[in-house]
């Protein structure tokens, strides 16, 4: 009825010394995670985490686990990096990346969700050009903390600063 850490734990241990692979990528981290605007349901992110996995990891064991601790549901999917039917080591590639992306925004417009647009704020405005948006939130954290001075934050008024002047990515 319940899941711990331990038990999870020493169960893919025992499945990778099975096949002789308990060394190198022990696991996959996936999130996914919606807009604390978004009408969506612990259930109905639990539903898609699971469709995700059984589309993406059929051979392997994985965790779906629902969080509401933050502002915003989402779901983190764990998953044993060796497969339980044949051994296999999973191996990501960008282009396997992008399908599982491809895949999840077709999920939520099944559910009736709203699919994040590059550019585009979550009610579908634009982002003003300068405009800074970080995925992690400590690093979201250290631009806003001035006192805290680091390679990252350096790294990205940098960009801010030069972004204006160049007329291509590679510029």
């Amino acid at each position: 009825d319940t899941i711990n850490y331990d038990e999870v734990y020493q169960t893919w241990i025992k499945e990778k010394q099975l096949w002789n692979k308990d060394s190198g990528r022990m696991y996959a981290h996936n999130i996914i995670s919606f807009h604390k605007d978004e009408k969506v349901s612990p259930a109905e992110v639990l539903k898609i985490g699971i469709t995700f996995s059984e589309k993406f990891f059929p051979k392997h064991q994985y965790v779906v686990s629902v969080h509401q601790d933050k502002d915003h549901l989402h779901c983190h999917i764990v998953t044993n990096s060796v497969s339980y039917i044949d051994g296999s080591k999973l191996h990501q590639t960008k282009r396997d990346l992008e399908r599982q992306k491809r895949f999840t925004n077709s999920l939520c417009c099944e559910h009736g969700l709203t699919v994040a647009e590059k550019g585009r704020h979550f009610d579908g405005t634009a982002m003003e050009q300068g405009e800074v948006t970080a995925w992690s939130k400590d690093k979201y954290n250290l631009f806003l903390n001035d006192s805290k001075k680091s390679y990252v934050l350096d790294c990205a008024i940098a960009v801010l600063e030069v972004v204006p002047q160049s007329k291509s990515r590679e510029e």
